[in-house]
Order: structure tokens, then C-alpha cells, then sequence
């Protein structure tokens, strides 16, 4: 295989990977729409997944909360 073969094996690995992430921010933004924005400001400040943190900041940022 040459570099171009790798190159393009990376981008696609890459490409999936960004598929899955998006996918995982849709699941915990379906799940985190109905809680209230308190609820929601504590979790963001909570450890876990950044996918979750990720949704979470965009609710907020939805509903006028965070810039």
C-alpha cells in the first residue's frame, strides 16, 4: 500500500469516527431536551462523555443560556 492508500484508510477512519460522534451528541440532546435549564447547568459541569457535554452546551445555547 502506498501513502495515498494509507491516507485515504485514515480520512475514512476519521470520517466514521465523526459519523459515530454526531450520531452520540443527537442521542444525549433528544434525552437532555427535556430537562430543565438548571438540571442542565449542573450536568454540564459534571464529569462524563464530552458527547454529553457537547449536547448539554447545546440545548443551553439553544435556549439563549451560554454564548
Amino acid at each position: 500500500m502506498g501513502f495515498w492508500d494509507n491516507l485515504g484508510d485514515g480520512i475514512k477512519t476519521l470520517s466514521e469516527k465523526a459519523d459515530n460522534y454526531n450520531q452520540e451528541v443527537s442521542k444525549y440532546m433528544d434525552q437532555y431536551d427535556r430537562y430543565s435549564t438548571a438540571d442542565l447547568q449542573k450536568k454540564a459541569k459534571s464529569g462524563g462523555p464530552l458527547a454529553k457535554k457537547t449536547a448539554i452546551l447545546k440545548i443551553l445555547r439553544n435556549r439563549g443560556v451560554v454564548n
